[in-house]
């Protein structure tokens, strides 16, 4: 599965269902697979962008929260964890996720620009 999740991530294959039983056996084998909980935490973040469903922003949440205990230093875990949190109206949250995120490494959201000065 880890190759397969591989080859979809890198290929970029739009067969969404196709990746998401993959992601989600990669994860039921290796629960501990940062790469694979990063990526459906994303995917659930790209398929709720332009539609309000709070059980996917927590279903990624949690995943963000797998990978932070796995890796308290993934910035990116911190970022989607931030959105999620910012898209269920908790900006305080969301600002202190994303400060995290920056201040481990990653570019500063177009949001946190905006709401978290």
């Amino acid at each position: 599965y880890r190759a397969t999740f591989e080859l979809y991530y890198n290929v970029l294959d739009n067969s969404f269902k196709n990746i998401w039983k993959d992601i989600n056996k990669a994860i039921e084998i290796d629960s501990n697979y940062i790469d694979a909980l990063l990526f459906r935490a994303n995917c659930r973040h790209e398929a709720i962008r332009n539609q309000r469903k709070d059980s996917l922003y927590r279903e990624s949440i949690k995943d963000a929260n797998r990978v932070i205990e796995l890796n308290p230093n993934d910035c990116t875990a911190f970022a989607i964890r931030g959105d999620m949190k910012y898209y269920l109206g908790d900006s305080i949250g969301a600002c202190i996720d994303w400060k995290k995120s920056v201040y481990l490494g990653c570019l500063p959201g177009l949001i946190y620009e905006r709401e978290c000065k």
